[in-house]
C-alpha cells in the first residue's frame, strides 16, 4: 500500500484542496487498513490505491485542463481580486484539516442520545394528551396516534428519526408565506 498521497510534483495540501472528500477517504481507509487484520487488509488496500489512483488521475487532468496558467490573471486591480489572492496565500484555519477533528466524547453522545430519546416520548405524550375523546376506530388523528405509539415500542430510535423529519417538513411548511384568501366581491355578483 502506498501511504503516501503525493505523487512526484503533487502536493498533499492541494489534493486535499482539490478534492476534500476523496482525500479523506483515502486517508480513512489507509487508517482502517493499517488496523485490520491480513485478509481484510489487502482488500481495503486495494480499495484505497483504487482510489488515490482515480484521484491523482482527476487532478492531473483538471490541471492539464487549466488554460489559464496564471491562477491570479483574470482577477485584476479590484478590490475583490485582491480579497481572493490575499485568501489564497493564507494558509487554511487550522479548524478546518478534516484529519485534525476529534471524535465526539462519549459521554457526549450519550447525552444527546437520550436527550433525543426524552423529546422523542415527550412530543408522542404531548400529541397522546390532544386526542379527541370518544374518536371512532377510524378518526385520522387517532389512526396516527397509534402507528406512533406501536412506532415507539418497536423502534424508538427510528420513532426519534420520524419526528425529527416530520418537525422539519412542519418548519418548513410554516416558512412558506401564505396566500392571501380571496374575499368574495361585493355587489351584485356576489348574491347569486
Amino acid at each position: 500500500m502506498n501511504t503516501d498521497l503525493n505523487a512526484p510534483g503533487v502536493d498533499s495540501a492541494e489534493l486535499r484542496r482539490f478534492d476534500a472528500f476523496r482525500w479523506h477517504y483515502i486517508t480513512v481507509l489507509q487508517q482502517r487498513a493499517a488496523d485490520a487484520p491480513a485478509t481484510l487488509r489487502q482488500a481495503l488496500e486495494q480499495k484505497a490505491d483504487a482510489a488515490r489512483q482515480a484521484l491523482l488521475e482527476d487532478f492531473a487532468r483538471q490541471q492539464a485542463a487549466s488554460s489559464t496558467p496564471d491562477p491570479d490573471a483574470g482577477l485584476g486591480t479590484t478590490p475583490l481580486g485582491e480579497l481572493l489572492r490575499t485568501l489564497a496565500q493564507q494558509p487554511p484555519p487550522s479548524g478546518s484539516d478534516m484529519t485534525s477533528a476529534r471524535p465526539e466524547l462519549k459521554a457526549v453522545a450519550a447525552f444527546r442520545s437520550t436527550w433525543a430519546q426524552l423529546a422523542a416520548g415527550r412530543q408522542l405524550s404531548r400529541a397522546v394528551e390532544q386526542a379527541p375523546e370518544n374518536a371512532g376506530p377510524l378518526n385520522s388523528h387517532m389512526l396516527v396516534l397509534r402507528a406512533l405509539e406501536r412506532m415507539q415500542a418497536t423502534s424508538p430510535a427510528y420513532l426519534k428519526h420520524f419526528l425529527a423529519y416530520v418537525d422539519t417538513l412542519l418548519r418548513l411548511e410554516q416558512s412558506q408565506p401564505r396566500p392571501a384568501l380571496k374575499r368574495p366581491a361585493k355587489g351584485k355578483a356576489a348574491k347569486r
